[in-house]
């Protein structure tokens, strides 16, 4: 029993500059648009959740979408 866990994490937009170091001011109010939120995520609503997987260890086989509900509409 090797006890190897396999999880994944989706992210939406993120605001990081991966992301914003590319965008103009006009492009990230239009993606921010696109999310049902109408706003794009943070960092630590990914570490967060990384956080959780890891710390839970009955997760197991899972993916995780955080992308702020975009992929719903």
């Amino acid at each position: 029993d090797l006890k190897i866990r396999v999880n994944a994490i989706s992210p939406g937009a993120i605001n990081a500059p991966m992301l914003t170091n590319h965008l103009d001011e006009e492009s990230l109010i239009k993606l921010k648009e696109k999310h049902l939120l109408s706003k794009i995520g943070e960092v630590d609503n990914i570490s967060s959740a990384c956080w959780f997987i890891n710390e839970n260890t009955f997760i197991n086989g899972s993916n995780m979408i955080i992308d702020g509900g975009r992929t719903i509409i």
